[in-house]
């Protein structure tokens, strides 16, 4: 079954779903980085202040990194979106996007998608809402990312 565990004073909700379940999306995401098509909903956060709009979500597919990376390339470009970096390595695959107009205010997003630990999969994790400056930050630092990546790996 679903877990549900609010987490500190900052009322972050943490979701998981049971082995073989799937969640029900209840975080928006930007238009250039949906749910992937046919994945599993395993895990998701939110602040519990923004009514969904942004947090984390990680989602579990059988389909290859280059594959799943390939889709969100494709749905950027069609919407004329461009990330502020790509990192593309051996069963793994990041990208960085700005959001809103450069101010700094959240609507960035950060896609990480990995071979699972098991290598059965693909982990998609798209943190989404991220303020701008913490994506400028990001971009600087192009390890960055896997600090960010790290703690999502929510067993």
């Amino acid at each position: 079954g679903e877990t549900s565990i609010v987490t500190g004073s900052d009322g972050a909700i943490v979701n998981s779903a049971g082995d073989g379940e799937s969640l029900a999306l209840a975080t928006e995401l930007p238009a250039f980085a949906p749910a992937y098509p046919g994945a599993r909903l395993r895990t998701q956060v939110s602040d519990g202040k923004t009514g969904g709009r942004g947090g984390l979500v990680v989602f579990e597919t059988a389909d290859p990194v280059e594959k799943v990376a390939a889709f969100y390339d494709a749905r950027a470009q069609e919407l004329g979106v461009k990330p502020g970096m790509v990192v593309n390595e051996k069963d793994s695959a990041v990208r960085i996007f700005a959001g809103g107009d450069g101010k700094d205010k959240a609507g960035g997003a950060l896609l990480a998608i990995s071979r699972s630990e098991k290598g059965l999969g693909t982990e998609i994790v798209i943190t989404a809402g991220m303020a701008d400056a913490h994506i400028r930050q990001m971009e600087k630092d192009k390890d960055a990312w896997r600090e960010s990546a790290n703690p999502i790996r929510l067993q």
